[in-house]
């Protein structure tokens, strides 16, 4: 049973004798300004955790309800509310590599600004330079579905695009005619590129047959591996 006195200051004030503790006089708070005073301490200290911010409340104040109002200023702090931990039920996120699978993925990183933490969620999507849906999985399909993958910083793409494309044409030809495909050697690709036309058109990267003719000491090698590539 509290008693409730006058202090010298002219305030409401409940003694507090605690074991092991000296006397203390706390300070009586009216219902009606319990909560606004609660919440001005919550912030003033810094938002303190509701086990910190009751032991401050009984320290100096006395009121009915207090742990309520306590608990009320803690849950009503969007601050606060932003620094709870996720609950165990959901899976953890963590910053990680994107997959190297094909598709979509989604990797979460936890940012920390002013005390608040912040969930970045990026999406990566996988993406070749072209992609072909092939219907059903009979030999013909396969075969006219089947790419050549685009490398980076290479200025023969399109040209090897084009024999891919001339390799679904041969093949089943030689294959009727059970005729052996071997390897393509340096000597061939040379004497191929000198019976160019020397045509002034030039295909889609502006490259004509006079380009060919006199640099086919650089690119002979590298035509070479590409048609070895595709056939």
């Amino acid at each position: 049973m509290h008693v409730a006195s006058i202090a010298k200051d002219g305030l409401l004030v409940v003694r507090r004798c605690d074991p092991l503790a000296p006397p203390n006089e706390l300070n009586i708070v009216p219902r009606s300004v319990l909560d606004g005073l609660v919440t001005a301490l919550h912030i003033k200290l810094d938002h303190p955790s509701k086990h910190q911010l009751d032991l401050v409340l009984k320290r100096h104040f006395y009121a009915l309800d207090m742990p309520k109002a306590s608990e009320q200023a803690n849950d009503s702090c969007h601050t606060c509310a932003s620094l709870k931990l996720f609950p165990n039920s959901l899976v953890e996120q963590s910053s990680e590599d994107p997959s190297d699978l094909v598709g979509i993925s989604y990797v979460a990183t936890v940012l920390k600004r002013n005390r608040q933490l912040i969930l970045v969620v990026r999406e990566t999507v996988t993406s070749y330079t072209s992609k072909c849906f092939i219907k059903d999985e009979q030999l013909g399909s396969l075969r006219d579905g089947k790419k050549t993958p685009n490398f980076d910083e290479n200025i023969f793409d399109l040209e090897r695009l084009k024999l891919s494309k001339l390799q679904n044409k041969i093949i089943p030809e030689l294959d009727l005619q059970n005729k052996e495909i071997t390897k393509a050697t340096p000597t061939e690709t040379e004497s191929a590129i000198w019976k160019l036309n020397t045509g002034k058109a030039s295909d889609e990267n502006g490259i004509v047959s006079e380009h060919y003719i006199r640099a086919f000491d650089v690119i002979t090698d590298e035509i070479t591996d590409i048609i070895n590539h595709n056939f």
